[in-house]
C-alpha cells in the first residue's frame, strides 16, 4: 500500500510541474495566460496583417481563454528566438509568444507556423 501511495505522489508532483519549465522567458503556463488575456488579443489585432494565410480576419481567428487552455503549447525557435507556438491546424496559423528582454515584457508574432 505503501509503494502504492509512494507512485500516486510522485506522478502528482510530475504531473504539477509540468507547467513550470521556462522557455523564452516564460513557463508555458504564463505564456497561455499571456495568449488568452483581452490585451494580448488587443495588441495582435493591431499589429497583424489584416488577413491570415487564409483570408480571414486575424479577429475570427483568435483563441479564446478556453482554447488556449485546452491546447498543448510547442517550444518553437523563432528568427533564434525560443518562443512558445499556439498552433491553430485548422486556419493554418500560429501564435507566438517570448520575453523581450529590452522592454522587461512579452513580444509576440503572428503569422505561418515556423518551419522548425
Amino acid at each position: 500500500m505503501k509503494k502504492l501511495a509512494l507512485l500516486v505522489l510522485v506522478a502528482l508532483v510530475a504531473a504539477c510541474s509540468t507547467g513550470s519549465e521556462k522557455w523564452g522567458g516564460y513557463s508555458e503556463g504564463q505564456a497561455k495566460d499571456i495568449i488568452g488575456s483581452p490585451q494580448f488579443r488587443a495588441d495582435v489585432l493591431q499589429a497583424a496583417p489584416p488577413s491570415s494565410p487564409t483570408g480571414l480576419p486575424y479577429a475570427q481567428l483568435m483563441p479564446t481563454q478556453d482554447e488556449v487552455d485546452d491546447a498543448d503549447l510547442r517550444k518553437a525557435t523563432l528568427q533564434g528566438q525560443e518562443a512558445w507556438e499556439y498552433k491553430d491546424e485548422a486556419n493554418g496559423f500560429c501564435l507566438y509568444v517570448w520575453k523581450d528582454n529590452e522592454r522587461d515584457s512579452f513580444a509576440t508574432q503572428v503569422g505561418p507556423c515556423s518551419a522548425d
